[in-house]
């Protein structure tokens, strides 16, 4: 039991229980007290939260009121439930996403990695690796009208899922007209160490620029299985066709990223 002391925090005067006279619903005001719990880190990130049972006794609640109060944070993305084994506190430390800089052709030939590795490697992130699914098929509307196909819609399709932390981080399909790749190691699902944008080049194509188009929206079921993404969390699709130094396009990567995991950093000149 808390005593009276006890129910304030020391800097602040903050209240850490569950309040009489206040008119928000109890389950709101318990996911109050353990969402700043998590925020000040007093329950650092990966920890486990305590039982259902221990949190309805530290804070004289019902166990559908703390039912409630930890919907309202997963929800939220703080914490993850495991059948079994309880809550735990998500790790929320995002990842930087410098579009400058992903894919830059500088980085890749000097780090001889691909561009994903090298980013999150950068940042201390490890156990990378990624899943590749390859098909050849018939552009759909868009991938069509921005790699400007008419008459020969055949598209390599190479389908990614990349993993950080070994946690699903990131869906990166990437589509080419088939006739530039057909001969190169782009239709092999293996992964290619140095980077498809590599392989892309070897086959003649440099990209000299990019063009990113994002969207934010919440994830499809396919989405949210394929990166585990608890519910309440949107993600950011963002689609970059690459062109070529005559401005012919070369390549449609559409990325989609768990806008819980991603800061998305730009530098935007000023001519």
């Amino acid at each position: 039991m808390l005593r009276y002391a006890d129910k304030f925090h020391r800097r602040g005067g903050l209240p850490i229980s569950i309040q009489r006279f206040d008119p928000r619903p109890r389950y709101q005001q318990l996911a109050a007290i353990l969402r700043r719990r998590i925020r000040t880190g007093d329950l650092p990130p990966r920890s486990q939260l305590p039982t259902e049972a221990e949190l309805a006794t530290t804070y004289r609640a019902g166990r559908g009121t703390v039912r409630l109060a930890l919907g309202v944070l997963r929800n939220e993305g703080l914490i993850q439930s495991e059948q079994g084994r309880g809550s735990f506190v998500r790790d929320d430390r995002p990842i930087h996403f410098d579009a400058n800089r992903f894919g830059s052709r500088s980085e890749r030939l000097q780090s001889g990695t691909d561009s994903f590795t090298t980013m999150v490697e950068n940042q201390g992130v490890t156990n990378t690796h990624q899943t590749v699914v390859c098909e050849q098929i018939t552009a759909d509307d868009e991938v069509a009208a921005l790699l400007g196909l008419d008459d020969d819609l055949r598209v390599l399709a190479r389908r990614r899922i990349m993993w950080a932390d070994d946690t699903p981080s990131m869906i990166g399909d990437s589509y080419y007209p088939f006739s530039f790749v057909e001969h190169t190691r782009l239709m092999d699902p293996a992964d290619i160490p140095e980077g498809t944008d590599q392989e892309l080049e070897d086959a003649g194509h440099i990209a000299a620029r990019y063009h990113d188009q994002i969207t934010v929206r919440m994830p499809t079921p396919e989405e949210i299985a394929a990166l585990e993404i608890p519910p309440g969390i949107p993600v950011a699709r963002v689609v970059r066709t690459s062109y070529e130094s005559d401005g012919a396009p070369c390549e449609v990567y559409v990325q989609v990223l768990p806008g819980d995991r991603y800061i998305l950093d730009y530098d935007v000149p000023n001519h």
